[in-house]
């Protein structure tokens, strides 16, 4: 009787046992040298399940043992793989590189052992149902498109056809390629977030031609950059190529940086709804072209300067092509040091300025540039419009909706101060033209000097205009 109970308590004990081990353990864990062992070719998943590594990425021979690469007597396999059942696959530290991952169900790719250089690195093709992309490592970007190969053109391309969403969150660039040859990164998508800790949300950097598209259909693109140098920002292009965004609704944010940031080729935010720009700066170009086109809003918030052009064009409305748009524009910055809506001013050795040459348009039915100075006891400009020595055109224009210009330093505490609606020196052709009234208020405290237009060689053509200066 007693071995009867006992067997019965070990019975009990044993499902007691195998309940907390496997239980709480919703997909199967493999170290990712069990999970290519043998492989020739195609590795297939039909249950959830977690691959995981070490963590090495830093070249084609260091990732052997740690990457999708088999060698099978003597061979080598770039094995790919093909999830199916709508299984869950996890990838914890392991080298994607030249990666081809088609599933339909959710993937996730985690890089979190410093010394890791991305979640998805130099080139890949990945279909997913869902894409999770976590590369907290030191220094480690979400996806980075790099061509190793200077003789092989098609090297460092990364394609990703995602059903629903794309999450990317990284150490320092979210999505990211450089290279001496042309690196494309294409990405489709329901909707896609980029969230950096340092450096740049989307950054097309150095190299020959290299682009960057993302197509949400009408979904939302929300990238956010931590940056705090005021060097990189959420949306960059430095190469002659071009990074172009077309979604429902676009959402950039860089508190401390750069919102848009161009020193070469192109950027194209295509809205089909609004536009929401935010940064220190929000969008600032040194060459190249930004394209910023709504359906309905573009809306540029900043601490510093609304937009900020010393080389290359901006515009700002609905349609680039033929610089049309019935959209609305509104540009507002505060600041608690010099604020400036619509800038251009270089300074060169022995703080004189320099000549520039930087066209800007912002074409829209409505557009509305509010500029607030606060809290500084130095001797700020704050100003709408502001453009010294510039050899190219600034056009404002607004249908019937009309240009407002509203200035504002009355909350300088103590501080002195030029306020100006629209200011423009040495400047070849500024227009500021409407179809509907002309607003310009320019406010400043007892100490400063307040002006509505401040114009040496400029044309100001209205319609309907009124300028109100107190």
């Amino acid at each position: 009787m007693a071995r009867k109970k006992n067997l019965e308590r070990a019975i009990v004990l044993g499902l007691i046992l195998s309940t907390s081990i496997y239980g709480s353990v919703s997909a199967a864990t493999i170290d990712v040298a069990d999970f290519i062992n043998g492989k020739t070719g195609t590795i297939t998943v039909t249950e959830d399940t977690t691959v995981t590594g070490d963590g090495r990425q830093n070249g084609d021979s260091d990732t052997i043992g740690n990457s999708l690469f088999s060698y099978v007597d003597g061979i080598r396999y770039n094995n790919t793989v093909t999830v199916s059942n709508g299984a869950a696959l996890q990838f914890d530290n392991v080298a994607l590189i030249n990666t081809v991952i088609t599933s339909d169900g959710k993937l996730t790719i985690n890089a979190n052992i410093d010394g890791m250089r991305a979640g998805l690195y130099l080139d890949a093709n990945v279909k997913a149902d869902e894409l999770i992309i976590d590369a907290s490592a030191n220094g480690a970007k979400g996806i980075y498109a790099y061509n190793v190969d200077r003789n092989n053109v098609n090297n460092g391309d990364i394609l990703i056809d995602v059903e629903k969403n794309i999450q990317v969150r990284s150490n320092a660039d979210g999505i990211y390629t450089e290279a001496y040859l042309d690196n494309d990164i294409d990405i489709k998508a329901a909707g896609l977030t980029v969230v950096t800790d340092s450096r740049g949300g989307i950054y097309n950097n150095v190299g020959t031609d290299n682009h960057i598209r993302i197509d949400v259909g009408d979904g939302i693109v929300s990238i956010t950059s931590g940056d705090d140098t005021g060097k990189y920002g959420s949306v960059i292009n430095k190469n002659s190529g071009d990074t172009t965004i077309d979604a429902g609704t676009i959402i950039v944010k860089a508190d401390t940086s750069n919102g848009v940031y161009a020193t070469d080729g192109t950027i194209n935010l295509n809205a089909k709804k609004d536009n929401q720009i935010d940064g220190n700066i929000g969008i600032k170009v040194e060459g190249g072209t930004i394209n910023v086109n709504a359906g309905n809003t573009n809306t540029i918030t900043a601490s510093n300067i609304g937009i900020s052009a010393t080389g290359g064009s901006v515009f700002v409305g609905g349609n680039a092509a033929d610089k049309s748009s019935n959209a609305s524009t509104t540009i507002t910055v505060t600041s608690d040091e010099d604020a400036y809506g619509v800038y251009g001013y270089e300074i060169g050795e022995g703080g004189k300025p320099i000549n520039i040459n930087a066209d800007v348009d912002v074409v829209s039915d409505k557009v509305e540039i509010s500029v607030t100075g606060k809290n500084s006891s130095g001797s700020p400009t704050v100003a709408g419009v502001y453009f010294v020595n510039n050899a190219g055109e600034t056009n404002i224009k607004a249908g019937n909706s009309g240009l407002t210009i509203t200035v504002n330093s009355s909350l300088l505490n103590g501080g002195r101060g030029s306020v100006y609606g629209i200011h423009t020196q040495n400047t070849a052709n500024s227009k500021f033209i409407s179809s509907g009234d002309v607003n310009i208020t320019s406010i400043s405290n007892e100490f400063g000097n307040a002006t509505g237009v401040y114009s040496g060689n400029s044309v100001y053509d209205t319609t309907d205009n009124t300028i109100e200066v107190s």
